[in-house]
């Protein structure tokens, strides 16, 4: 298989639309994720319906994260109908599943200024089909984000807990989550339960000085 073709141009995409995204770029992640996505048009199946499901994914990601609730919404459906089509094409390991599609849909409320959706979404994930631990995890990370929002902080700290046993390395290094915990303890005043100074210890907040880290 040479480079150039379609399945590695829509691979290479994504990898770029994902670094844009990290480096605050949204709108250069939309547009890259979009552009490759509608090249690969809605007849295509196996592996490049596959790419074309997590490209469109990325896009909704990006979308809610410049306030484009309906461009987000639009996006994530397009990835469940041609994940449908991939039919369980999974080459290149990206879970290109109804279950990932799913879990996406908590991360997108997140952005998308419904953070107190988040754990409701996160319900209707069928978290038997999610492969990977990371994934797993990051459903955890989501709903915990999601909970604190809505002011239901012990239940949030129970899902990082749940993120940290099935993936310390996905959990512990992610800036959010020790913004979260830090945001905790303040709130907490020295009086914060034991399950959140251990949960403080292993995303490397100190209980007693949260702000000192």
């Amino acid at each position: 298989v040479k480079l150039g073709e379609p399945v590695e141009l829509a691979a290479v995409a994504f990898a770029v639309g994902q670094v844009a995204l990290t480096a605050g770029a949204q709108r250069k992640s939309l547009s890259v994720a979009t552009r490759a996505a509608d090249a690969i048009g809605d007849s295509a199946g196996g592996d490049l319906a596959a790419w074309e499901g997590m490209l469109r994914l990325h896009a909704a990601l990006s979308a809610a994260s410049l306030g484009r609730s309906d461009e987000a919404v639009a996006h994530w459906q397009a990835a469940g109908d041609a994940v449908a089509r991939a039919d369980g094409a999974d080459s290149w390991l990206m879970e290109a599943t109804p279950a990932n599609v799913a879990l996406w849909r908590v991360a997108i409320a997140l952005e998308n200024g419904e953070p107190d959706r988040a754990p409701e979404y996160a319900r209707r994930v069928d978290r038997s089909a999610l492969r990977l631990p990371g994934r797993r995890a990051r459903l955890h990370i989501d709903t915990g984000r999601g909970l604190f929002l809505a002011g239901r902080s012990d239940e949030a700290i129970q899902h990082f807990l749940m993120a940290d046993k099935i993936s310390s390395f996905d959990v512990r290094p992610r800036p959010e989550v020790r913004e979260i915990v830090s945001q905790m303890l303040r709130d907490a005043r020295g009086r914060g339960s034991s399950e959140l100074r251990t949960l403080a210890v292993r995303v490397g907040v100190d209980p007693l000085a949260p702000d000192a880290t």
